[in-house]
């Protein structure tokens, strides 16, 4: 069942759209650093760099950019669309004629969708660390804190791609939250734009939540407020009980809606 679900989603043109902008937006970023001659500055919460004359500095950038908004869209986009698309097409109602149990339908179309958004979201960091070779060569990078007097970080290039690996995987658990939310909408309304939204809906609302002074109290509580923790890895003296806290965050956020959705769709009236 895994394998026809994977050639079927596979096939989507959206799923070579999703792909293709993963790769374009981190070129542009690569690129708009070497058109610009800007060779100086930060991305991310607290990140910043004594130089960008290092490719690894552009997979590092390009991972923090997306990770706000691009990242999540993929996510929202495919884990979202299955079940929600085949219920309104109403092939999923055939689907569930067979001898199959429900529990496993649905754990194969979301184990597949999940692949294909990581698969997808992996080409940023990739493709923005490639881009950067290219245009800046194979360096240690050197980082700074944003206190002042704050020392300088170097890190060898072994050391600066397995941060960089660390921070993509990071990122990618977190997206569990979203994972779980435009999955149990789906179910829910069997809308595919209805849980794509949510997805994507969760992060906005919740970043424009941790962005209010007022609302300090909840923020530990919101699904972006350690979502750039990870930068936390090229900072000196960074601490990476941000890290945790986030992936406890991420794995409340993701489960929760998780089981719901499995125990929605065991009971659900496929009519369609």
């Amino acid at each position: 069942m895994i394998a026809v679900e994977f050639a079927k989603q596979i096939r989507r043109v959206r799923t070579w759209v999703v792909a293709a902008i993963c790769v374009i937006i981190p070129f542009l970023i690569g690129l708009g650093f070497e058109l610009g001659g800007n060779k100086n500055g930060g991305g991310g919460d607290g990140l910043n760099f004594v130089t960008h004359q290092s490719g690894i500095v552009i997979g590092v950038l390009a991972l923090s950019f997306s990770s706000v908004l691009l990242i999540p869209i993929v996510f929202a986009i495919f884990t979202g669309e299955p079940i929600a698309s085949e219920a309104r097409w109403g092939s999923l109602r055939y689907l569930l004629i067979r001898p199959v149990a429900r529990p496993k339908v649905l754990a194969s179309k979301l184990s597949v969708s999940v692949v294909l958004a990581v698969a997808a979201a992996v080409l940023i960091p990739i493709t923005g660390t490639i881009v950067g070779i290219g245009f800046f060569g194979l360096h240690p990078i050197h980082t700074f804190g944003i206190s002042s007097g704050s020392p300088i970080l170097t890190l060898s290039v072994g050391g600066s791609l397995a941060r960089l690996l660390l921070a993509t995987a990071y990122t990618l658990f977190s997206m569990l939250s979203v994972v779980g939310v435009a999955t149990l909408v789906g179910v829910a309304t069997e809308n595919a734009l209805a849980a794509m939204a949510s997805g994507i809906g969760l992060y906005i609302v919740s970043a424009i939540l941790d962005a209010l002074p007022g609302l300090s109290r909840i923020h530990p509580l919101l699904p972006v407020h350690y979502l750039e923790a990870w930068t936390h890895l090229f900072v000196p003296g960074g601490s990476l009980e941000g890290m945790g806290r986030g992936a406890i965050s991420a794995a409340i956020w993701g489960v929760v809606p998780l089981v719901l959705a499995f125990r929605l769709f065991q009971r659900k009236d496929v009519l369609c």
